[in-house]
């Protein structure tokens, strides 16, 4: 890469982190607010920075792995694992957040499974009753989010021209005339 290529790119960095941390602080003005959305439209990899899946598994794996090197990698081979068992390549947009939710869920879970099970050899009555509260609620977002992923794959396979979910600015849902729902 050539001096001149490199401290173009550095300069436009510097201008962007300038103006996106005064967007961040809450300081930002109305020009800022216009060359990020310009920023956005030249670079729409910059949207990366602020993909809260991305960043909600971050924050997971550090919180339940801590210093632990060991257990982050495991943690994070077994979503990637998961990821790939439950087809988020092959899958839709709507599939793939379901997707995600079933990791976070799963992950949460053992997490609490895992607690509950440290702390109950002295816990008291309304301890253990705390603990078998949260795992219950734990359990229960874990299991919705499957079911929700598996009825829209049957959905999506007995309907397919009614399950059209796009993202973004060439949104374009539609039902087509020989479905079930637009028959009179």
């Amino acid at each position: 890469m050539s001096r001149k290529h490199k401290s173009k790119r550095e300069q436009l960095r510097s201008e962007v982190n300038e103006y996106l941390m005064a967007l961040q602080e809450g300081r930002g003005t109305d020009e800022d607010i216009e060359r990020f959305r310009d920023s956005i439209k030249e670079i729409p990899a910059l949207l990366n920075m602020f993909d809260m899946v991305k960043i909600t598994r971050e924050a997971v794996v550090k919180k339940l792995s801590g210093d632990n090197q060991a257990l982050k990698l495991a943690t994070l081979e077994i979503m990637k694992n998961t990821k790939a068992a439950l087809g988020y390549d092959n899958s839709s947009q709507l599939e793939r957040l379901l997707i995600e939710q079933i990791i976070l869920c799963h992950i949460r879970l053992y997490w609490v499974e895992a607690l509950f099970t440290q702390n109950s050899d002295q816990a008291t009555m309304a301890q253990v009753q705390h603990w078998e509260k949260r795992l219950s609620v734990s359990q229960l977002r874990y299991f919705r989010a499957i079911e929700t992923l598996a009825r829209i794959r049957c959905l999506a396979q007995r309907t397919p021209a009614l399950l059209q979910v796009n993202i973004g600015a060439q949104q374009v849902n539609q039902v087509k005339g020989d479905s079930p729902l637009t028959k009179g």
